[in-house]
């Protein structure tokens, strides 16, 4: 009679399939930081497709020449967005999300942007502390 010499495997094959995902994730991850510093690197990757919204901005923060044809927007959330624009003005005028940010952040992006007031749709709604924030004028004695 045959041995039977067929193993048993030590993980399951969701386990299997688990540890793969994450081991592509960090693939990506490592290709996003090469990218953003090493932009010769660009044509040899083949993560392009596979980059999530944070490791699109890594690359758009630090080389955004590199990304501003290839980086496909709608892998970018608002919070994304909001991120990418307070550091790196090369955006703005690509931001798709104007309408999605919240009055928070509306409160930073006007801060930072004074020129984008007229797009905000929550201007009316800041309150003299804000606006004080905003301007970054100390409050005036009896305003307090």
């Amino acid at each position: 009679m045959a041995e039977n010499n067929v193993k048993n495997p030590p993980v399951s094959k969701s386990e299997l399939l688990k540890k793969l995902t994450q081991l592509e994730n960090e693939i990506c991850q490592i290709w996003s930081h090469l990218i953003a510093f090493y932009p010769e690197s660009a044509s040899d990757c083949p993560c392009w497709d596979k980059f999530n919204g944070a490791q699109w901005v890594d690359i758009m923060l630090n080389n955004p020449e590199v990304a501003a044809h290839r980086c496909p927007r709608e892998k970018l959330s608002v919070d994304d967005w909001f991120y990418l624009l307070l550091l790196q003005p090369y955006f703005l005028k690509d931001c798709p999300c104007w309408d999605k940010f919240s009055h928070r952040q509306w409160l930073y992006i006007i801060a930072k942007y004074p020129q984008l007031a007229s797009q905000c749709p929550c201007l009316d709604q800041f309150d003299l502390e804000e606006w004080q924030r905003i301007i970054k004028v100390p409050p005036a004695a009896g305003q307090l």
